[in-house]
């Protein structure tokens, strides 16, 4: 079954906001609170990079890598762009139904399409390196390392193939539950090892260079009586501190995994399809609701809760400095203090919405809009 459930919630969102007519029969998402801004906060630059999204529920998360901002839209346009003044260097155009990336390394760009072709790009111009073909639609990439391309199928599958030709090294997967989240969560890589979440609510640890299991983590385990209650799918970001991973599933848990063996530290109730960061001492996470949570990385204990932005559909947190960052479906980007979670400052570029994570450079703050407008914010002091 088709992947569709985020899409049916933007629907229900806007209908209950009187989009479609008819009775008001969901929760509509919170009115923005008026605060006194304490934070400075500009554009620095901003320039269009193609349709963005379009019409499609796709986190096409822009892709950064020695001073250069790399972005894919939803038809194949692929370009760079500089980081500190937002110059164009170069733009192709692919005419692909692009549903996975963008991501890179070792020099490459790769990005995924409708029709479960993998697309590897030359950083420097953009000329097309190699083209692959995998079993179906492409839903996610891992950066690119060990010369290894990580790829995620719609199907289930991960693929590792050879960055040098796109060749086929090694093969996984698992199988798919009948009804799960549209969308999957992007590979992590660290250690040697491509860290994999599953619609099943585990998540596994496979070798980089041989594709072998290291070991299996259920995060959360499926239950109710429908598969609806039983849909617990890691489709948002995870992150790995310390040895620690850091996950979180829909209707299902927040856990933290020891990164060398898979045993549960602790684990705590918490449903989540967009995902989590974390800094040096806690993690940051937004929860199906669109609340945004601080929690104690040691014992998984809240810290606060910032529930102002209920139903906005937020992307989950980025943190810059002493601030954590979300963007929201009218292109709002919300500052909070990331030691109480009050509203520091608030900007808006694109009114069309964003649905890819803010993405930390240094000083700046990236901003991908639905519509395909890129931009760079700062705090000026």
């Amino acid at each position: 079954m088709l992947k569709w459930l985020p899409i049916i919630v933007v629907l229900l969102l806007l209908n209950g906001c009187g989009v479609f007519g008819g009775s008001d029969n969901t929760e509509p998402p919170a009115k923005l609170v008026e605060f006194e801004s304490s934070l400075h906060v500009a554009t620095d630059w901003f320039v269009d990079t193609g349709r963005g999204s379009g019409k499609y529920y796709l986190r096409l998360n822009p892709y950064s890598d020695n001073g250069r901002i790399y972005v894919v839209d939803d038809d194949g346009r692929v370009g760079a762009y500089d980081l500190k003044k937002g110059k164009r260097l170069w733009t192709v155009k692919y005419d692909l139904p692009v549903t996975g990336g963008l991501n890179g390394g070792e020099g490459l760009l790769v990005f995924g399409t409708a029709n479960g072709e993998v697309v590897a790009l030359n950083q420097e111009n953009g000329e097309e390196l190699w083209r692959s073909t995998v079993s179906s639609e492409v839903m996610s990439i891992a950066p690119v390392a060990l010369d290894v391309v990580v790829v995620r199928t719609n199907d289930g599958k991960i693929y590792g193939l050879n960055s040098d030709s796109g060749s086929l090294r090694w093969q996984a997967g698992r199988k798919t539950p009948a009804l799960s989240l549209r969308g999957m969560s992007v590979p992590l890589i660290t250690h040697g090892a491509a860290l994999v979440g599953f619609d099943n609510g585990k998540l596994a640890a496979i070798s980089l260079t041989q594709g072998n299991v290291l070991w299996e983590a259920a995060v959360a385990i499926p239950r109710g009586r429908s598969e609806l209650d039983r849909m617990v799918d890691i489709d948002g970001l995870f992150e790995e501190w310390d040895g620690v991973v850091y996950v979180a599933t829909y209707q299902g848990r927040l856990a933290a995994i020891n990164l060398q063996n898979g045993n549960v530290i602790w684990s705590r109730n918490m449903s989540s399809f967009t995902g989590l960061t974390v800094d040096g001492s806690n993690l940051y996470l937004t929860d199906e609701f669109s609340n945004v949570w601080a929690i104690d990385k040691r014992s998984g204990a809240t810290l606060w809760k910032q529930p102002a932005l209920r139903m906005r559909m937020i992307t989950a947190p980025a943190v810059i400095d002493r601030y954590v960052v979300v963007a929201d479906y009218q292109g709002y980007l919300h500052w909070m203090d990331k030691y109480e979670g009050s509203f520091v400052a608030r900007v808006q570029s694109d009114d069309e919405g964003v649905l890819a994570t803010p993405l930390v450079i240094d000083e700046h703050v990236v901003m991908l809009g639905k519509s395909g407008e890129l931009t760079s914010w700062k705090v000026w002091k």
